[in-house]
C-alpha cells in the first residue's frame, strides 16, 4: 500500500470508530488500532468500557486522558505522540505501555502507584534523565520484567555500535524477575 492509502483507510476506520462510539453499543469495542493525527485521546473513550487493547500512534496527543472508564485496559501503545508527562496512571490490568518516541523528560515516583501490574514498559527515543526519580517511578511497579530504554542516534548507531559479539542492537534492554 502507499502512504496515501494507508492514510485514507485510517480515516475511514476513524470515522467507523466515531460511529461506532455514538451508537448505543460502544461497550462493544475492544481493540482501537489507528495511526491518525489525533491532538488528543477523544473524550468519546470513556465510553469504551471493555477496550482490551488501544494503539494510536503518529500523533500529536499531549496527555494520557479520557481512559478513566477503561478499566480492561491490557495494552496501551501510544508512541510518536507529544506525550511529555505520564500523570498517574490509573489502569489496574494494564499490562503493556508503550510510549516510544514521545517527549517524555522524566518519571515521577507517583506515576505508576495505580499501574503496579505493567509487565513490559517500553520507553525508546523518549527524554527521560533523571535517573534517581526514573528508578524510584519504576519501583512502583511491582510486576515489572520488561523495559526498554533505548535511543538510536543512526549516524552513530551506524558506525560505533557494534557490541563485544558483533551484533548491533542499539538497545538497553533491562529484565527483572521477582522471586
Amino acid at each position: 500500500k502507499t502512504r496515501m492509502e494507508e492514510q485514507d483507510e485510517n480515516s475511514e476506520n476513524f470515522e467507523k470508530l466515531k460511529r461506532e462510539l455514538n451508537s448505543s453499543h460502544p461497550q462493544l469495542v475492544t481493540n482501537i488500532n489507528l495511526s491518525v493525527s489525533l491532538v488528543n485521546i477523544p473524550f468519546e473513550f470513556k465510553r469504551l468500557v471493555n477496550l482490551k487493547k488501544l494503539t494510536l500512534v503518529n500523533g500529536k496527543i499531549k496527555e494520557i486522558s479520557n481512559l478513566d472508564n477503561c478499566k480492561e485496559l491490557e495494552l496501551l501503545n501510544l508512541a510518536k505522540n507529544n506525550i511529555t508527562k505520564i500523570n498517574n496512571l490509573k489502569f489496574d490490568k494494564l499490562k503493556v505501555l508503550v510510549l516510544d518516541y514521545n517527549p517524555i523528560t522524566r518519571l515521577e515516583e507517583n506515576d505508576f502507584v495505580n499501574a503496579r501490574n505493567i509487565e513490559r514498559l517500553f520507553l525508546c527515543n523518549t527524554n527521560v534523565t533523571n535517573l534517581w526519580s526514573t528508578i524510584r517511578a519504576l519501583k512502583k511497579i511491582k510486576k515489572l520484567k520488561y523495559l526498554n530504554f533505548c535511543k538510536y542516534d543512526e549516524l552513530a548507531f551506524a558506525e560505533n555500535a557494534k557490541t563485544e559479539e558483533g551484533s548491533t542492537t542499539g538497545e538497553d534492554e533491562i529484565y527483572f524477575e521477582n522471586d
